[in-house]
């Protein structure tokens, strides 16, 4: 009879097991972050100016 039940046992949990496997969730999506220094720019902007009159093969915007 213990032998019956160990089986039984063994069964159920092979079962269990085998379906959660199946059912696992899918990972979420990553989160998409900004750089670091975003939230500097954003709050230095507000003082800062384009420069005009830059040479060529300069970028076309210069901050100071």
């Amino acid at each position: 009879m213990i032998v019956v039940y160990m089986v039984m046992v063994e069964v159920a949990k092979q079962w269990f097991f085998a379906r959660a496997a199946q059912q696992l969730p899918e990972l979420p999506t990553p989160v998409r972050r900004r750089p670091d220094t975003h939230h500097i720019s954003r709050r230095a902007a507000r003082f800062s100016a384009p420069v005009a009159g830059i040479a060529p093969g300069r970028p076309s915007v210069t901050l100071r």
